[in-house]
């Protein structure tokens, strides 16, 4: 039978202090103490049979734990005290051992059912359950975040796709429409002017005849008359032409504001969603980790160690203050129910360690920089952001606008070079009005072509500027996202 040192040591005490006349007595008290030692005995086990069926969710160990007890002092205390029947005599020392005896066992389960460790116990178990929960409302939440991240995300990647098709677009513009647009131009042109002068040359000869160099003073303002008819004032088909050429600037300047216009509302859409997230997934990431740092506060493993600690120094105590054997017995029934406080307080260390294994980094202590990533994906965005700027589409613009520049002059030079052949050999007097007409051919021309030009490099310029590099760096960084975890 388990604790049964005290029922043999007082087995043992009453022979030694009993009288050859006290063996009635003797044979009575052994027999209660003898009765006594199973009650006992089962009252410590049922206590250690308690604690050893407790769980999660478990209520009202002190009150059990006290009942108990408490049961087993009313059974001491009617057995021993019955000890004696009526009839028997017992010596003075005798009846002095059985009042000692009554006192210390009563006192024995007196002061066990006072002992806090049964709520100790039930706290540790109530703090593995709130751990638990934890644990598992932590994972949901983390879950929800990551999936509600991952569609905001992917909701801020389709700004930046569309930024990346625009740089293509642009790209594909300039090299296959304006950059042709201005060399077609020219060389139509250029073709136009060469079939002019050589109109010209020939309604000369029809009306001068052959030598123009030689016109009669009579034949001049003949042949004056049929020049200016000739430019009235510019040759019409190159007029046209340059007509042809606006439109189709106007055309390809309305793709350029509908760049920067796509750009513009692509990069407000994206800000838009930034916003969204802060106000969203990372507020509601920053309030769980607020509400886990208020509950590791309160609720952490060095609590919990103390609850394990405090649940035995109140056994030990008792045991302490028992008296003989009964410490023997003491020490017994405290090791069970220590090994069940480390039982549960292991328990307890790896949930502790599955908390912070999982969560560390994450809804408390310092974030690391994992999380960071994961909840901003700054260096995924980053990486799509400069496969934009690597489409080098300002680069592109840059080229054109050098080529444009001083394209005015340079294409009217190109494009009228065959006037300057159209009057080598006429007269003086037909070459200088020839000059004269064909100056204010040019002038008109590089008007013309200048002011087409000049609202193409505006555009350009104005587009260049918007989708600068560090500009696009800085409209879609995700900094805000950054700084709201790093404060």
């Amino acid at each position: 039978m388990a604790y049964d040192r005290r029922i043999s040591e007082l087995l043992d005490q009453m022979k030694s202090l009993a009288t050859d006349a006290d063996g009635p007595a003797v044979e009575a008290f052994s027999e209660a103490i003898r009765k006594y030692a199973e009650p006992r005995s089962k009252a410590l086990d049922k206590i250690v049979d308690l604690m050893d069926g407790a769980t999660i969710g478990t209520n009202g160990l002190q009150d059990h734990w006290r009942a108990i007890a408490q049961e087993a002092k009313d059974t001491t205390q009617s057995i021993i005290h019955d000890a004696f029947p009526e009839d028997v005599m017992a010596s003075s020392s005798l009846q002095a051992f059985l009042v000692n005896t009554l006192e210390s066992e009563t006192r024995f389960f007196e002061e066990l059912s006072k002992v806090r460790t049964p709520q100790n116990i039930e706290d540790l178990l109530t703090h593995q359950g709130i751990l638990a929960q934890m644990i598992d409302k932590l994972t949901t939440i983390w879950n929800q975040l990551l999936s509600a991240k991952k569609e905001q995300e992917d909701a801020q990647m389709q700004p930046v796709k569309q930024i990346d098709q625009i740089m293509q677009d642009i790209i594909r513009e300039i090299e296959q429409e304006n950059q042709s647009l201005v060399a077609e131009t020219a060389v139509n042109m250029k073709e136009l002017i060469t079939h002019f002068v050589e109109d010209v040359r020939e309604g000369i000869k029809g009306v001068a005849g052959e030598k123009a160099a030689q016109v009669a003073t009579a034949g001049f303002g003949i042949v004056t008359k049929y020049l200016r008819g000739q430019y009235s004032p510019f040759p019409s088909e190159v007029d046209d032409d340059l007509d042809r050429y606006g439109d189709r600037t106007s055309i390809h300047l309305e793709k350029l504001k509908f760049f920067a216009e796509t750009y513009r509302s692509n990069a407000e859409q994206y800000r838009k969603l930034i916003s969204a997230e802060r106000g969203g997934v990372l507020t509601m990431f920053q309030k769980t980790r607020e509400q886990v740092t208020e509950y590791e506060r309160n609720n952490n493993l060095v609590t919990a160690q103390i609850m394990r600690d405090e649940a035995k120094r109140f056994l030990d105590e008792w045991a302490d203050h028992t008296a003989g054997a009964q410490r023997d017995d003491g020490a017994e029934f405290n090791k069970k129910i220590f090994d069940i406080v480390d039982k549960n307080w292991k328990v307890t260390e790896e949930m502790a360690k599955q908390f912070e294994g999982r969560f560390s980094g994450v809804f408390y202590a310092p974030l690391t920089r994992d999380t960071m990533e994961t909840l901003t994906e700054s260096y995924l965005f980053k990486k799509a952001i400069e496969g934009v700027n690597n489409r080098n589409a300002v680069s592109t613009i840059d080229n054109l606008r050098n080529l444009l520049t001083g394209a005015a002059d340079e294409m009217t030079r190109l494009i009228t070079q065959p006037l300057d052949e159209m009057s080598t050999d006429w007269s003086s007097d037909l070459k200088e009005m020839t000059r004269t007409s064909n100056e204010d051919f040019r002038r008109h021309m590089r008007e013309k072509l200048k002011s087409q030009i000049d609202l193409a490099m505006n555009s350009l310029g104005e587009l260049r500027h918007l989708i600068d590099p560090p500009k696009v760096v800085a409209d879609f960084t995700r900094e805000e996202l950054d700084a709201m975890l790093r404060n």
